[in-house]
């Protein structure tokens, strides 16, 4: 497998999860039967794949492929919040609906792995990838796991359209370098800006003004990095945290829209509908609470 057959997955998400992991023992030496991407929201801790150590801090995003022994040890003080999926890389398989839990080295069976034909060391999914710093991703994960988790109609085929634009740009930037160069400590410092303030007024010129950059230089970086226009992540980020208080509260509708940054509800039920497929006060009853 090749970078030019990512024109020919459809991957298949089995499982997607938002868990927090304070046992330090569970995922210890352990393989899995099908591919895992992990990525830490908050907590500190570090991954062991492939006979490397990686620094598992918040906003790190890692691929394993499956059969690849692996370790995840949390700081015994604090608990890991991992964003996670188990997944194939096609639908061959898409009978088995339930998790596949990973087995200890010992009870590992080689062949019950869960793998394309021909895949081999050649493909981009071989090798571990590892992004140090990958927090522009976080909404597009957490909204696949929205998606899972309501199971909307026809959420499997957006979650798969959606998960090979993530492993693409997974694999263009892990080849690119990008990680190495300054562009991304400027990406951060908006994602931060958008993170802890995405309720208020927020605009391209208000954050640019802010971080003492241009708002065109600011918006080709976003581009750069995370595959949309600064406003539109902007926006895609607030709906994420709608959905997260739609999920977890009890709040009115346009209490929610009002802290999430949309000053007029029309406009929010609107938007959400347009970007969802439902409104908010359909995903409230029919995948919330």
């Amino acid at each position: 497998m090749t970078e030019s057959e990512l024109n020919y997955l459809r991957p298949f998400v089995r499982y997607a999860h938002i868990t927090r992991m304070s046992d330090t023992t569970s995922f210890r030496n352990v393989c899995a039967y099908d591919f895992r991407l992990l990525y830490l929201k908050s907590g500190n801790g570090s991954i062991i794949a492939g006979g490397n150590e990686y620094p598992f801090v918040p906003g790190a995003l890692i691929l394993l492929r499956p059969g690849l022994e692996y370790s995840i040890i949390n700081d015994k003080y604090r608990e890991l919040e991992i964003v996670g999926f188990n997944f194939d890389l096609d639908f061959l398989n898409s009978e088995i609906k339930k998790p596949i839990p990973p087995s200890r080295l010992g009870n590992f069976k080689e062949e019950e792995i869960i793998i394309p034909a021909g895949f081999s060391s050649d493909s981009p999914f071989y090798e571990v990838i590892y992004l140090p710093s990958a927090r522009d991703f976080e909404p597009t994960l957490v909204g696949m796991v929205g998606y899972y988790k309501n199971k909307l109609r026809y959420y499997e085929h957006k979650i798969s359209g959606v998960l090979l634009s993530v492993l693409a740009d997974l694999v263009g930037r892990n080849r690119s370098g990008k990680e190495l160069h300054g562009g991304n400590e400027k990406v951060e410092k908006i994602l931060t800006v958008i993170s802890e303030r995405y309720g208020e007024p927020l605009s391209n010129e208000t954050i640019a003004e802010e971080l003492g950059y241009h708002k065109n230089h600011i918006n080709r970086l976003m581009v750069l990095y995370t595959g949309v226009s600064l406003h539109r992540y902007l926006q895609n980020y607030r709906l994420e945290r709608a959905i997260e208080l739609l999920e977890t509260t009890a709040c009115p509708v346009s209490e929610i829209a009002l802290r999430v940054g949309f000053d007029d509800f029309s406009h929010f039920s609107k938007y959400f509908k347009k970007h969802i497929g439902y409104s908010p006060t359909e995903l409230r009853r029919t995948g919330g609470k």
